[in-house]
């Protein structure tokens, strides 16, 4: 029987919680909810659809907000509480919209393969704060890149807690593809240029003979983050779990007039649910199982991936709702990453050849104590070339094997003394 007692309790304090928020939803003035982690407060009402485990909640603004009601706890409304319900449209945490906006932009261009490029995005930000910056725009065009540098870079842009995060996709190549989509997940608001394109987000291993499919294991993790920080933003998860598995569906729907996103599975079922009751019609197919979702800019739009298309800085913040701003930006960070990647490269070139002149210099001199004097400098280049390898910064990816040639190399030498 004790062991029984603290199961039976958690079963009733559910079951009590529920009856709790049954009654406050269908109250007359509605439930008042916080929830449990975030202190999020939003009133309403209970409604009766669903999906999945979600339970829809009426907003005070007629919105419907699908929610899991287990992760909140009615209270009672406090006169004093001046704090507002975010906008379904708003994620939880994304910081207040001032009356006159201070931007700072955040390029990010090409590849993400070089470590730089955070060092480089940790000192732009730093620039943002002395800017006085209340929005930071990441601005992307990028095909994607290394799995851990993305997500240090989207970790990054989770503890931006002092600004509004913005993820515009805008250049050359007018891309935000693999971690430039997570990237762009990571944000609280989207906007593209035109005829830009997002998505295609499946993580890749960059290998020396080209790129591979990670494990299943990683990619289940890497899926389950995305649909977690989509959420979590505000943005659909269904479309972020698309981006990045070809087995997930997504497809267009309204739900008492209210545009969703839900899996083919899903749509099959709220339709059987409300065949009888005209709440529920059924829109776009927007990706099939079997292809891996990359929507264009128009596509975003019209599916609420993004909130608007912008092709200038100016237009960008008139889209967001700014008459009055001022944009700064870190352009330098393209140029310093380019800098410091061709200097690495040259600091290994000149050691490599420094290595191979010596090592010949050994094997052509006439006297041992040459030999020996050339195969001193042998060594020093190929403990700097060794020290760079396990640096980080450099990035150079350099095979082991070559490494090893080089000692076999200098080796032979010595025993040839």
């Amino acid at each position: 029987m004790r062991t029984m007692m603290p199961k039976t309790f958690r079963l009733l304090a559910f079951f009590l919680a529920t009856a709790a928020l049954m009654t406050f939803a269908v109250a007359s003035d509605g439930a008042t909810l916080k929830h449990k982690e975030t202190g999020e407060i939003i009133k309403g009402t209970l409604a009766q659809q669903k999906i999945n485990k979600r339970r829809g909640f009426r907003l005070q603004d007629g919105d419907i907000r699908f929610i899991q009601l287990d992760e909140w706890k009615p209270i009672e409304a406090d006169k004093t509480d001046t704090k507002p319900s975010p906008a379904p449209v708003k994620p939880a945490g994304s910081p207040t919209k001032p009356a006159k906006a201070k931007a700072y932009i955040l390029p990010i261009d090409g590849p993400i393969i070089h470590t730089c490029l955070l060092d480089a995005l940790q000192k732009g930000l730093v620039e943002a704060k002395k800017f006085g910056a209340t929005i930071v725009v990441f601005r992307l065009n990028t095909p994607g890149g290394r799995i851990h540098l993305g997500d240090k870079i989207v970790r990054m842009i989770e503890k931006i807690d002092w600004a509004t995060t913005v993820a515009w996709v805008k250049g050359e190549d007018k891309r935000a593809l693999s971690y430039g989509a997570c990237i762009c997940l990571a944000a609280h608001q989207i906007y593209m240029m035109d005829g830009a394109t997002v998505g295609a987000a499946t993580p890749y291993r960059i290998t020396r003979t080209g790129s591979a499919k990670v494990d299943e294991k990683l990619q289940s993790a890497f899926a389950a983050h995305l649909r977690g920080l989509a959420e979590q933003r505000g943005h659909s998860p269904v479309i972020a779990h698309a981006m990045v598995d070809n087995s997930v569906s997504a497809v267009q729907a309204w739900l008492n007039d209210k545009m969703i996103i839900v899996t083919e599975e899903d749509a099959q079922r709220l339709q059987r649910e409300h065949r009888n009751s005209g709440n529920f019609r059924l829109g776009k197919t927007i990706s099939k199982a079997g292809k891996l979702m990359t929507l264009t800019s128009r596509e975003a739009l019209q599916f609420n991936v993004c909130r608007g298309i912008a092709d200038t800085k100016e237009d960008l913040m008139r889209k967001m709702g700014y008459e009055q701003f001022s944009v700064g930006s870190a352009e330098w960070i393209t140029g310093r990453v380019e800098r410091e990647v061709k200097q690495h490269k040259e600091q290994f070139e000149k050691c490599r050849n420094v290595f191979n002149l010596n090592l010949k210099r050994a094997n052509l001199a006439r006297f041992p104590a040459q030999s020996r004097a050339f195969l001193r400098n042998c060594a020093k280049a190929l403990t700097e070339i060794e020290r760079m390898t396990k640096d980080p910064r450099f990035d150079l990816n350099i095979p082991q094997e070559m490494i090893n040639d080089m000692k076999t190399s200098l080796d032979a030498v010595y025993q040839a003394l």
